[in-house]
């Protein structure tokens, strides 16, 4: 340290590892046990399964994944609440009941930008292909495709395809139809299959090799990408998820200085606006109720990293007192570097006229004869 100079040679970075990932299953009727089984066996991530009829919105920001099972009819406040929860990041895998109300489901997918439902189809249709290029099953198999066990469904939905839909088709039936789609919604996604999760109807729950790694794939994707390191004067607005609809609630910064930042509420993100209060790099707490929810680390901005240097011909024309030597110049720099601080001394000239001058009048006055 070489006070007050100021050093930047630390680089605070901070990022998110999640103690558990948290997916919720909103069921019509019982729970699914194929799928309780699938999260039993996944360290590090727990399903919590509750009924229509008991949700709390307020918890949503909790989960990554929310799990449609067996749903019929998608009411308004339920359709907004999970429209705020794909914006905010989250993931929403709805199975499309056998008995649902096409209304209720083609108003919510209206809402999400996806393809609505046209009608039932009873025909039996088996799985051809698996799109392994998309996040969710790349690299996840490794034996030949040939022996692969696929999923057959004894019923489906016939679902309409709009060129203005973002729409990836993850897995397709042999007759071309989508058995799985994606959708991306800014922060999050909304994956559709068009069969119901009822092995009866749908052989997916049975067939792990798919539905195990679909199901963990999909808990830990998303969209939004979160800076590790932010910069003093320039990030003034950090995001944190919405941890209560109560309008009341203070969030803190806490670092080398403690303070209350502005508050903005957008549907599903809370913004907080620093407004420049912080001045020192290091790591800061964004506290609510007393418990840190996120830590964010800030750091002095980089800008005397910086090397490139300005020409010599923008230097002169931003300052035209400036005097511009280039490397093919023989010059006496001492003498250029006198004569800019004394000016340049002339009486040498003018000693030379004046003997010059009086050479010539004598010369008039001996030969010039009036």
């Amino acid at each position: 340290s070489d006070y007050p100079i100021t050093f930047d040679d630390s680089y605070y970075m901070s990022f998110e590892v999640s103690e558990e990932i948290k997916t919720l299953a909103i069921n019509e009727g019982s729970s699914n046990k194929y799928l309780n089984s699938v999260f039993d066996g996944l360290p590090y991530h727990s399903l919590d399964n509750i009924p229509i009829n008991r949700i709390d919105y307020s918890k949503f920001g909790t989960y990554k994944l929310i799990v449609l099972n067996d749903v019929t009819s998608i009411t308004t406040g339920l359709a907004t609440e999970l429209e705020n929860f794909v914006l905010g990041g989250g993931n929403v895998l709805c199975f499309l009941s056998k008995n649902l109300d096409k209304n209720s489901y083609n108003n919510f997918l209206n809402r999400m930008a996806a393809d609505e439902i046209i009608q039932l189809d009873s025909q039996e249709k088996e799985v051809a292909r698996i799109n392994e290029d998309e996040f969710i099953f790349k690299e996840v198999f490794e034996k030949a495709r040939s022996n692969r066990k696929l999923p057959k469904s004894q019923v489906s939905f016939k679902m309409t395809s709009y060129q203005n839909r973002d729409r990836d088709v993850l897995v397709t039936n042999r007759d071309g139809s989508p058995y799985l789609l994606k959708y991306a919604r800014q922060g999050g996604h909304l994956y559709v299959c068009t069969s119901p999760m009822d092995v009866k109807s749908n052989d997916l729950a049975l067939n792990a090799e798919i539905f195990v790694p679909m199901l963990y794939k999909m808990s830990i994707s998303s969209q939004t990408t979160e800076d590790m390191a932010l910069t003093i004067g320039k990030d003034n607005l950090v995001s944190v998820s919405k941890q209560s609809e109560d309008q009341d609630i203070t969030y803190i910064v806490k670092g080398e200085e403690e303070f209350i930042p502005g508050q903005r509420r957008s549907k599903s993100m809370m913004l907080l606006d620093i407004n420049n209060q912080i001045k020192k790099a290091g790591y800061y707490d964004i506290l609510l109720a007393g418990k840190t929810i996120k830590t964010i680390a800030y750091n002095y901005d980089r800008i005397e990293s910086d090397l490139s240097a300005s020409s010599s011909d923008e230097l002169v024309y931003e300052n035209p007192k400036l005097t511009s030597l280039n490397g093919n110049q023989e010059a006496n720099l001492a003498q250029m570097i006198s004569e800019k601080d004394r000016g340049k001394q002339l009486w040498k000239w003018c000693l030379i006229l004046a003997l010059v001058f009086l050479g010539i009048e004598t010369l008039l006055l001996r030969f010039w004869k009036a």
